[in-house]
């Protein structure tokens, strides 16, 4: 590979890296933000059944280990990429195997919650598992609603979505 391709090459996987840092760091505040609106998460957790709340309690405390050790490799393999790039030499192979690493810890993080959470609403009745799909399609529309929300007379049907200009 000549010098050129690979000059091309360090900045794109740079700016990709630095991307998906100002994508983790946006997600992190918006996480925080979320944290900071406790009143309706409590108003929401109230409403459910003592036994619901407490079969919630128990099934992500008992996750508790399995969090910590995600997030001990999480710190690992993200000090590993940092080395990979503020190597003398910058070598394609090795990041791209710690970056395919860091983004295969993530999709692992959101299948280890997405299980928790399906282990729970398997044990629960109907009446608890409406409460919290009504709970998670408030939090869907509350994040539309901010962003400017549903336009009113504005056609949101699959139909319209075929007409738009893609580019």
């Amino acid at each position: 590979m000549s010098s050129t391709i690979k000059k091309k090459v360090k900045i794109v996987l740079t700016i990709s890296l630095l991307l998906n840092v100002l994508l983790l760091s946006m997600l992190g505040g918006q996480a925080y933000r979320s944290e900071k609106r406790e009143g309706r998460w409590h108003e929401w957790r109230e409403s459910l059944a003592p036994e619901t709340r407490d079969a919630m309690k128990s099934a992500f405390k008992g996750k508790k280990d399995d969090i910590k050790a995600i997030m001990d490799e999480t710190r690992e393999k993200m000090t590993a990429l940092e080395e990979v790039i503020g190597a003398e030499e910058f070598d394609v192979d090795a990041y791209n195997r710690a970056a395919f690493s860091v983004q295969e810890l993530g999709a692992r993080v959101s299948m280890h919650r997405l299980s928790t959470f399906r282990d729970l609403l398997a044990d629960l009745p109907q009446e608890e598992r409406q409460k919290i799909a009504k709970m998670v399609a408030a939090k869907i529309m509350s994040k539309h609603h901010r962003k400017g929300g549903w336009k009113k007379g504005r056609d949101h049907t699959r139909e319209a979505s075929k007409n738009t200009v893609k580019y």
